[in-house]
């Protein structure tokens, strides 16, 4: 499953050139997610980005005037943020450890774009997400689903999560079965509102396309 130290070391060393290389990738998720949260949002509220990296996520909801606050565990990612001034607050925190977010704050919506095909197994960080929203707090986040081409991909000890290394940075990349993520959802307190897949990803190189599905969530 998810070795953390290794996702965490990609992160930093491609913080630099993040910003430069991902928008000629048809990086349209960040528009994608504030399209389906639009008519939940309000100027003046609290949003909690989860994996905010550089901000590239966040910039659209800064825009609309909501108050952004973001946790990532890669440190350059987060220097990279900080600089844009549109986040309140920043914490570095490894996602994937049972770490405080935000101690005594809770947020109108929450948002994770990009993150949980990386993550793996789901269960703490949808816990985390449910303690820090409000009752009727909207999260939106993107997950690769099973639908296309499984080639290179084996199911891993938790049934509903598949992964496969990706051999040049050594880290795993995870797909979830939509039924994974409805039963998880459904059990730790979220009804989705809204879902749809799209193309989130087309290597620059190599053409290949990588696909998302964005699912929108309200806390019950």
């Amino acid at each position: 499953m998810l070795n953390s130290e290794k996702t965490l070391k990609s992160a930093n060393e491609f913080a630099s050139s993040y910003d430069s290389y991902i928008p000629g990738c048809n990086w349209v998720g960040p528009d994608i997610l504030l399209g389906l949260m639009f008519e939940f949002l309000q100027p003046g509220q609290c949003l909690l980005d989860i994996g905010i990296g550089t901000g590239l996520s966040s910039a659209g909801f800064h825009k609309f005037g909501l108050r952004i606050f973001g946790i990532d565990g890669a440190e350059n990612m987060l220097l990279a943020c900080r600089k844009k001034n549109i986040a309140e607050e920043l914490q570095l925190a490894d996602l994937s450890k049972d770490i405080p977010w935000f101690e005594n704050r809770h947020f109108n919506h929450a948002i994770a774009h990009a993150l949980f095909h990386l993550l793996g197994d789901l269960e703490l960080p949808l816990t985390k997400v449910h303690s820090a929203l409000e009752m009727g707090g909207v999260f939106g986040f993107t997950c690769e689903g099973t639908g296309r081409s499984m080639e290179d991909y084996s199911e891993s000890t938790i049934k509903g999560i598949y992964e496969k290394k990706i051999i040049a940075t050594g880290i795993s990349a995870f797909r979830h079965t939509d039924k994974y993520i409805h039963d998880l959802l459904s059990g730790k307190g979220f009804k989705i509102k809204k879902q749809t897949e799209f193309l989130a990803f087309v290597d620059s190189t190599t053409k290949a396309k990588t696909w998302f599905n964005a699912i929108i969530a309200i806390k019950v």
